[in-house]
């Protein structure tokens, strides 16, 4: 429990100092984000065991619906700290992929220092294995978004990085998610059941219940 603490106060410090940061490049108060973040540290605590509270009466969690990707993670690191054993050829297999993301890490930031014009391209490590631990809604959501932004900044902004409009439109995917999350949510915990099943073919949608 203490080593849990820990790792999480210190999660969260990385996370404000990010914050922090962001705020000092753009000449925000450091007075303001300090009460900013205390109010919303606050607010947070009633808010977000309200809502896991109806979540997990609402939902199964872990489930079809919230995977949590990372808590099956840090559950195979449990058990096989527990049993002790990796599969067969596994240490081989890592050392061979550990070697193979150390050299193209090498030659990233070689490029990046000769300012090669394709080093951008070259892949990362971590990106690669996040792709592996997240589910595809995850990641194929991300592939697109960034594919989006990047037609965006190259045809539609012309590489103006003053341009803040896309990250206006991102800003309101989140909120109305998160919005319609929210009434989904009361409207499930109600008992309301789905109006129609149209386009929800067998093996889609988690299976419809009407």
């Amino acid at each position: 429990m203490p080593t849990h603490a820990d790792t999480t106060c210190s999660r969260r410090a990385g996370d404000l100092m990010q914050d922090l940061k962001t705020g000092h490049l753009i000449h925000a108060s450091p007075r303001a984000q300090f009460f900013g973040q205390l109010i919303g540290s606050s607010v947070s605590i009633v808010v977000t065991s309200t809502a896991y509270s109806l979540y997990q009466r609402a939902y199964t969690i872990p489930g079809p619906a919230f995977p949590a990707p990372t808590a099956y993670v840090w559950l195979s690191l449990a058990r096989l700290l527990r049993d002790g054993q990796l599969p067969e050829h596994c240490g081989v297999f890592m050392l061979a992929f550990a070697l193979l993301f150390a050299g193209i890490a090498a030659l990233k930031i070689h490029a990046a220092r000769r300012q090669w014009p394709h080093a951008k391209w070259i892949p990362s490590g971590v990106a690669f294995a996040i792709g592996f631990l997240n589910t595809p809604s995850f990641s194929l959501a991300r592939l697109v978004g960034g594919i989006v932004e990047h037609v965006y900044r190259t045809r539609v902004s012309k590489g103006n990085r003053g341009d803040i409009r896309i990250i206006v439109i991102a800003s309101g995917f989140v909120l109305g998610e998160g919005v319609v999350s929210i009434v989904s949510l009361i409207l499930k915990t109600a008992g309301v059941g789905v109006i129609s099943c149209v386009g929800c073919s067998p093996g889609l949608c988690g299976g419809c219940p009407a």
